[in-house]
């Protein structure tokens, strides 16, 4: 005999309303309401084993939902979810964010969440933040070399250097760096060591001044290991870090 369906709200009832005293019509209204904005309406009779992992994920999203909070914390909420699902509730958080019109603070080691979803970015760095803005100048003008390598993905290139007789560290996007075939008169020579088919896009590993670069290519580049390559660093697209780590 089947077991009695149980009554919706039973499941997705946060014990917080009712120790507040809010009165059930309310709960009523936030939970199906919550649950429609997270794309749960039909499923809120459901015990959390009979949840997919990303549902489950959702669930936790609306008991969030329901309090109307002013801020929202958020501590790597997508951690525990394979790349598929992570892929499509971030793109429900982005819109979440954008519906609620609320203050999201996202705690997160994954630099493709962080600069996917964040208005404003803080990287911090043994436990300090050393830099606040938003995501795309991050990218481009990162105040020492831990941001920008870890910022973007592949992290920039850091080519050791020597300036004036001394060291420093010389920073360039891989789609910045210009790689070609053929040899041209700013060009300098490079091996490929990896090439990385992507569809949209070619990445190509090079060993370039016995040091390791990567360079974004477009998808239908023709590179084989071993290769000669030549490559171009625009200084333009060029940043210079101190022995310290610091961009001067």
């Amino acid at each position: 005999m089947d077991e009695p369906q149980k009554k919706p709200l039973i499941q997705f009832t946060p014990v917080p309303l009712r120790t507040r005293r809010v009165e059930a019509s309310e709960i009523e209204r936030r939970v199906r309401e919550a649950a429609a904005r997270v794309g749960l309406p039909d499923l809120l009779a459901r015990r959390p084993a009979q949840l997919s992992g990303g549902q489950q994920q959702r669930v936790a999203l609306a008991r969030a939902i329901v309090r109307n909070p002013t801020v929202y914390l958020m501590d790597e909420p997508l951690s525990n979810l394979d790349a598929q699902l992570r892929l499509q509730t971030r793109t429900e958080l982005k819109r979440l964010h954008r519906e609620l019109r609320t203050t999201m603070i996202y705690v997160t080691h994954d630099q493709g969440e962080a600069m996917t979803l964040g208005g404003r970015i803080a990287v911090m760095q043994r436990g300090a933040i050393v830099q606040i803005g938003a995501p795309l100048d991050l990218y481009r003008q990162p105040v020492n070399a831990f941001v920008a390598t870890f910022l973007g993905s592949p992290p920039m290139n850091l080519i050791q250097d020597s300036r004036d007789g001394a060291p420093a560290t010389l920073g360039i996007r891989a789609e910045d760096v210009v790689v070609s075939a053929a040899r041209t008169d700013r060009s300098d020579e490079a091996r490929v060591v990896v090439v990385e088919p992507m569809g949209s896009e070619t990445l190509v590993t090079l060993e370039y001044r016995g040091q390791r670069l990567v360079a974004r290519a477009a998808g239908d580049a023709r590179f084989e290991p071993g290769q000669t390559a030549w490559v171009v660093l625009p200084p333009e697209r060029v940043l210079v870090f101190n022995a310290s780590g610091d961009r001067t």
